[in-house]
C-alpha cells in the first residue's frame, strides 16, 4: 500500500472517506461517468491495449475500480489530496476485481514529473467531480494534460456538474459551500480549459443528468458536463 508522499492538511474528505461508497448519488455519478468514458474510448475494452490510466482526484476509487475490470487497462494511478480517500482507494487493491492494477498516492499534484508518477505517461487521464474544488483549474488541467503520452491520441476527460446559475448552488448544502471553489462549470469554462492545455479533437457536451437529494429532503436534477481532448 502507498504511503502519503507529502504532509497534507486534513479535510472533510478524510472524515467522510470510510462511508463515501455508501452514498448512492456518488456511486451513480461514478457509474454514469464510467459509461461515458467507455463510449468515447473504445480501447478501454480492447484486450491487449495495455492502457495506463491516471485518475486525478480519485477519491475512494469508484471510477478506477470499474476501469480496473476492463481488459484494455494495464494499470491505474490514483492521486488525491485526501489521505483518508487514498487509504480507501488502496484497500480496494485486495477487494475488487482487477484491484492489483490500482495504486493510489496522497498528493497535491502540481508537476507532471512528480516522483509519485515514476516518470509514467498515460493513455487516458480524467478528473470527475474534482474541478469545482480546485482554485486554479487551468494550472491543474495543464499538469494533467502534460502527463498524457504524446503523439498517440491519449485522452483527457473532464467531468463535473454544470454551472447553470443559481440552481447549481443547490448541488451542495449551504454548510459545504465553503469547501468548494465554484458551483460547477459552464460549457465555456470547460472548453477554455481544454484549449488552454493545448489539446486537440476537443468536444464539450452534456453527458448525463442525475437526481440528487437536497438538504431540505426534496430532489432535483443536475446536468453534468463532459469535456474531452487528445494530446497531439
Amino acid at each position: 500500500m502507498s504511503t502519503p508522499s507529502q504532509a497534507l492538511p486534513p479535510s472533510r474528505f478524510d472524515a467522510e472517506a470510510a462511508a463515501w461508497d455508501s452514498k448512492p448519488e456518488v456511486v451513480r455519478s461514478s457509474q454514469a461517468f464510467y459509461e461515458a468514458l467507455l463510449a468515447h474510448e473504445p480501447r478501454l475494452t480492447q484486450a491487449g491495449a495495455n492502457l495506463a490510466v491516471l485518475d486525478l482526484g480519485c477519491g475512494t476509487g469508484l471510477v478506477s475500480e470499474r476501469l480496473a475490470r476492463c481488459v484494455g487497462v494495464e494499470r491505474i494511478v490514483g492521486v488525491d489530496a485526501s489521505t483518508g480517500m487514498i487509504s480507501m482507494f488502496n484497500a480496494k487493491r485486495e477487494r475488487v476485481e482487477g484491484g492489483h492494477k490500482m495504486q493510489g498516492h496522497a498528493k497535491l499534484l502540481e508537476d507532471p514529473d512528480d516522483p509519485v508518477l515514476q516518470g509514467q505517461r498515460f493513455d487516458v487521464a480524467y478528473m470527475h467531480l474534482t474541478l469545482h474544488h480546485i482554485e486554479h483549474m487551468a494550472d491543474t488541467v495543464n499538469v494533467v494534460a502534460a502527463t498524457l503520452r504524446p503523439g498517440a491520441g491519449a485522452l483527457l476527460a473532464l467531468s463535473d456538474f454544470e454551472n447553470d446559475g443559481e440552481h447549481a448552488k443547490r448541488f451542495h448544502p449551504a454548510h459545504k459551500h465553503g469547501d468548494v471553489e465554484r458551483h460547477g462549470l459552464t460549457h465555456a469554462e470547460m472548453q477554455s480549459l481544454l484549449v488552454g492545455a493545448g489539446l486537440a479533437d476537443i468536444s464539450v457536451t452534456r453527458s448525463f443528468s442525475q437526481d440528487k437529494t437536497l438538504e431540505d429532503g426534496s430532489s432535483d436534477a443536475f446536468a453534468f458536463v463532459l469535456g474531452l481532448g487528445t494530446r497531439p
